[in-house]
């Protein structure tokens, strides 16, 4: 252990000896207290998230490499704009001597944002992740350098095991490496800092690479600096990335975050609509799932699981003319059966009403079709924890395959561009669909798509999922489906799956949103 490490572990100790038993006993109260009713290891599955990267943004005004970095920082603000552009968690220094920060500044973060937050210190205590669950953090840090082996386990295990959150554990080399994972670690930190130097060198993410395996999790720590480097480590296995300094020294932190992450995404296509869509080992063969949407009532409903539909959408959108009130969709919903995925369209909702709706109707699955943040998103999962999301994007000028495909949603449906939310009849651009498709699996195609058009769109596109609501309706009629436009649709979406699948010019497609990768 370095001298300095080896002193601010010491005089943690000697500051951990002198807490009371009295303070220990509230502090664990308060702790239980506050991770009762929360859903468990919300950090791990933020950095879990597939098809972007995951980056840990810090909020630190100060280190004993850079001396100050930003000694009026306040924490809130620069957490707040992580958030909002795209951070998978944050971290916060709560050290107090050598990074001027506090457990006042994790509460304050806490409180200010749902987004995971790992307590970053010297810990070498049991109280000490009590206070960061008090707090309300989701993660604590565990530097093997600092720690015994039995330290470490039994640390972890009272985070994980009994108050449900998560250890990031952190090593310098491949010997602290072999004790993390001795150790039942499954959240392993690898610090490019060397101890002794403090010097930063990224040979030490690429020479440990090789411990990334499913079950354990490799977060790359300090030196990060281009999009370039998060590239090279996300394709050697890293599942995300922990930076602090190039952020908080950035004269536009939200901006500098934005842009690492549009550029470090290691999948996304500049838009091609020639692109080929990539297979799935986890597809069926020549099948295109279909959702109805739009339904109003039980007969259209059981119409269309009887002509097979996979996903049944309600709208809850009151200006929509296909609005439906959610205790109304409840028995419609009832009768169907269990292996149909139910639907419910929101605009611009807040998290609250959503919840509300989803509790009354009794749906499977929240559709996001306004213009819901990528934090929304976040917040809506953490609240709803069982239910799972889509992200409707419109196809209008300006729109970014990039947002498609980095947002935290479970699946992304494309729609066109058009004034309004939905059902306008009027057709999704094809090929920012296709390249969407490209790099997703599970894309849903939905606007203007009709028993003529859908199996061209089928060819062009190659989605998981077709969307239909207004092109199955009596044009005077909205809301309540034809039969004939119905069978029509479904046979045509049939015919097209059939005749590109024998071709071998259809990659096979499956679609069932309870198996969804983007957890």
């Amino acid at each position: 252990m370095t001298s300095f490490l080896a002193a601010i572990t010491e005089a943690k100790r000697a500051e951990m000896a002198l807490v009371s038993a009295t303070e220990r006993s509230n502090v664990r109260a308060m702790a239980f207290a506050e991770r009762a009713g929360r859903p468990s290891h919300v950090f791990r599955e933020a950095l879990a998230t597939p098809g972007r990267v995951n980056l840990i943004a810090e909020v630190k005004r100060s280190s004993p490499s850079a001396g100050a970095i930003r000694a009026d920082a306040d924490p809130v603000q620069f957490a707040s704009l992580y958030v909002a552009h795209g951070a998978a968690a944050i971290s916060v220094l709560t050290e107090p001597i050598y990074f001027s920060g506090s457990l006042a500044d994790l509460r304050a973060v806490c409180a200010a944002v749902s987004c995971p937050a790992l307590r970053k210190d010297f810990i070498v205590d049991a109280h000490q992740v009590l206070e960061a669950a008090a707090a309300g953090a989701e993660a604590v840090l565990l530097i093997v350098a600092s720690l015994a082996p039995a330290e470490i386990v039994a640390l972890r295990r009272l985070a994980e095991d009994e108050l449900g959150m998560d250890t990031l554990v952190e090593v310098h080399d491949e010997s602290e490496m072999q004790i993390a994972i001795d150790c039942g670690a499954r959240i392993i930190g690898v610090n490019n800092r060397n101890l002794a130097t403090l010097a930063v060198d990224l040979a030490t993410s690429r020479a440990l690479a090789r411990y990334a395996q499913p079950g354990r999790m490799l977060v790359s720590e300090s030196g990060l600096r281009t999009a370039a480097d998060l590239r090279q480590l996300a394709e050697l296995g890293y599942n995300a990335f922990l930076m602090g300094e190039r952020l908080m020294r950035a004269p536009d932190p939200a901006r500098e975050l934005e842009t690492l992450i549009a550029q470090s995404f290691p999948q996304a296509p500049d838009f091609n609509p020639n692109a080929q869509p990539r297979g799935s080992s986890e597809f069926e063969s020549g099948e295109v799932k279909v959702k109805v949407c739009g339904l109003t009532d039980a007969g259209d409903a059981q119409l269309a699981v009887e002509l097979g539909a996979a996903m049944l959408g309600f709208n809850f959108y009151p200006p929509s003319p296909r609005y439906i009130a959610p205790v109304q969709a409840r028995p419609i919903i009832a009768a169907i059966s269990a292996s149909i995925e139910t639907v419910g369209v929101f605009v611009n909702a807040t998290v609250e009403e959503i919840a509300s709706a989803t509790a009354a109707s009794g749906i499977s699955t929240v559709q996001l079709h306004g213009d819901e943040p990528p934090e929304f998103c976040r917040r809506l999962k953490q609240r709803l924890p069982g239910v799972s999301v889509i992200k409707a994007f419109r196809t209008e000028p300006g729109f970014a395959v990039e947002a498609a495909v980095h947002y935290p949603a479970d699946a992304v449906l494309i729609d066109a561009a058009c004034v309004g939310f939905g059902g306008s009849g009027i057709e999704a651009d094809w090929d920012r669909a296709r390249a969407v498709a490209a790099v997703l699996p599970r894309a849903i195609l939905a606007g203007g798509l009709t028993p003529g058009n859908v199996a061209a769109a089928i060819k062009r596109v190659r989605p998981a999922v077709v969307d239909v609501c207004s092109g199955v309706e009596a044009v005077s009629a909205k809301g309540h489906k034809d039969s004939v436009r119905m069978h029509e649709f479904f046979a045509a979406v049939r015919n097209a799956a059939e005749s590109l699948g024998e071709s071998g010019s259809l990659p096979d497609v499956k679609f069932t949103i309870q198996e969804a990768d983007y957890e």
